[in-house]
């Protein structure tokens, strides 16, 4: 792990998710509000309900959402997603 990953996850720790990814998945409405998240604060949490984890593994999930918004995995863990954007 290097120290940029490091320093984000720390960070991280201590925001709030700001969406969450239901039942209808990953919608287009969604990765575009995430883009303009990302935008604004850079770096942001995602929280993956449980309704999304029926269709899709948490870890395919926040994969997609990564790379449909350009954005940097971070980490995934538990049900939340870390997202980085350079």
């Amino acid at each position: 792990m290097n120290q940029t990953t490091f320093e984000l996850k720390r960070k991280a720790t201590h925001i709030s998710p700001c969406l969450n990814i239901g039942k209808s998945g990953i919608t287009d409405p969604l990765v575009d509000e995430l883009r303009k998240q990302l935008k604004r604060n850079r770096l942001v949490k995602v929280k993956i309900l449980k309704t999304a984890i029926d269709e899709m593994d948490r870890n395919d999930i926040a994969k997609e959402i990564s790379m449909r918004t350009g954005s940097l995995l971070v980490e995934v863990k538990g049900n939340s997603a870390v997202l980085y954007l350079k």
